[in-house]
């Protein structure tokens, strides 16, 4: 399979956009690496769908299988997920302007899709076309099998915060009417 070189993962588009960057002395307006929220650093998507796609490329050169590159064909499918989603991510975020966020997200979500193709093209020189078609029918069923799991986790805590409040509310309403109950006894012993 020719899978071709480093080139290949970079489309020519990538290069003049980048090269335009370079010529006004602005850095490539996607970092390699960002500060998560921990205080830690965490990769940007599109980085590490780059290196899952290589780490795939450098194991199907090598002459490994498909099937056994699943942990990094899981990576990459999840950086490109990621990158999809990331720009929803990024609106809560100020310190780009419109303009470089908007260039920013079509970047990656170019680079994301260059990445999938490329996928693409190595299952079917090595699977065929069928294989491609089950691994994205097997994607999209995994991916809406999890999202109901996740909807049902967050409906079970919602009922679970429900059913605190509820019995927080009926034992709070109950210690008021014993107070009320005792203090009313107690008057009409004469005891307050």
């Amino acid at each position: 399979v020719d899978i071709g070189s480093e080139d290949a993962v970079t489309p020519p588009w990538r290069h003049a956009f980048l090269l335009g960057f370079r010529r006004l002395g602005r850095p490539s307006p996607t970092p390699l690496v960002k500060l998560s929220g921990q205080g830690g650093l965490q990769m940007e998507p599109i980085t590490t769908a780059m290196a899952a796609f290589s780490a795939i490329k450098a194991g199907v050169s090598a002459g490994r299988e498909i099937a056994s590159l699943g942990k990094e064909i899981g990576s990459l499918f999840d950086a490109i997920d990621n990158v999809k989603g990331d720009h929803q991510k990024k609106k809560s975020r100020q310190i780009m302007s419109a303009n470089e966020e908007a260039l920013d997200t079509f970047v990656a979500r170019k680079q994301a899709e260059d990445l999938e193709h490329q996928l693409r093209q190595i299952v079917i020189a090595t699977r065929g076309i069928s294989a491609w078609q089950e691994l994205i029918r097997l994607r999209g069923q995994i991916r809406t099998e999890r999202a109901e799991a996740d909807r049902a986790r967050r409906a079970k805590r919602q009922k679970l915060i429900e059913d605190i409040i509820l019995w927080v509310g009926i034992i709070l309403l109950i210690g008021i009417c014993l107070a009320v109950l005792v203090f009313f006894v107690g008057k009409k012993m004469g005891r307050w």
